[in-house]
């Protein structure tokens, strides 16, 4: 998955910084050496970054926002925990495009089973709440996905309780957060 929320060429130390230190630099290259035999992935140039095949790419994405959609829907956060679907830190044209390949199909997909945009913001915010009971360092990038999608939805971040809530990876570069809570 993060190499499909990568969308292009990444070095392997940002790919093992991706998966954090939980998963041992040698089992990384062994599965990325077992991707690139089967013509899963490609090499860079400099043979130390990788990406996905553009069908690959495709499939991979569709994938995430199905999980990321059943993980919102069942209240079991395990991907949206784990992975930063739109990143703070990428690109400009990287991060556009996670927010138009995996941010607004999750987001059109929820609506329609909420039933409208107003309850899909309230199991938004209740999902938000639920991460305040918890250490900041147990939060991972949920709360962050969580703010990426409200603001997409909202175009702003007016009026949001984001006390006690890790902000990893949310992007808010030029947002109006006027009667935010950020303490």
């Amino acid at each position: 998955y993060w190499l499909a929320i990568e969308r292009e060429l990444v070095p392997f130390s940002a790919l093992l910084a991706d998966l954090g230190e939980a998963v041992p630099q040698r089992q990384v290259l062994v599965a990325l050496e077992s991707l690139r035999h089967r013509m899963l992935i490609e090499r860079g140039p400099d043979r130390l970054t990788f990406t996905l095949q553009p069908i690959i790419l495709e499939f991979l994405t569709d994938q995430l926002v199905d999980a990321l959609y059943q993980e919102i829907m069942n209240g079991q956060p395990n991907l949206l925990h784990r992975h930063a679907f739109v990143q703070a830190t990428a690109k400009e044209y990287v991060r556009h495009s996670q927010e138009q390949l995996i941010a607004r199909p999750l987001l059109e997909r929820m609506v329609g089973a909420c039933g409208d945009a107003d309850a899909l913001e309230r199991q938004l915010l209740m999902l938000l709440a639920s991460w305040r009971e918890q250490a900041l360092i147990q939060q991972g990038y949920g709360p962050g996905n969580v703010i990426n999608l409200l603001r997409l939805r909202r175009g702003h971040l007016r009026d949001l309780d984001l006390s006690r809530v890790a902000i990893q990876q949310a992007y808010l570069q030029g947002l109006d957060v006027q009667d935010t809570n950020l303490v």
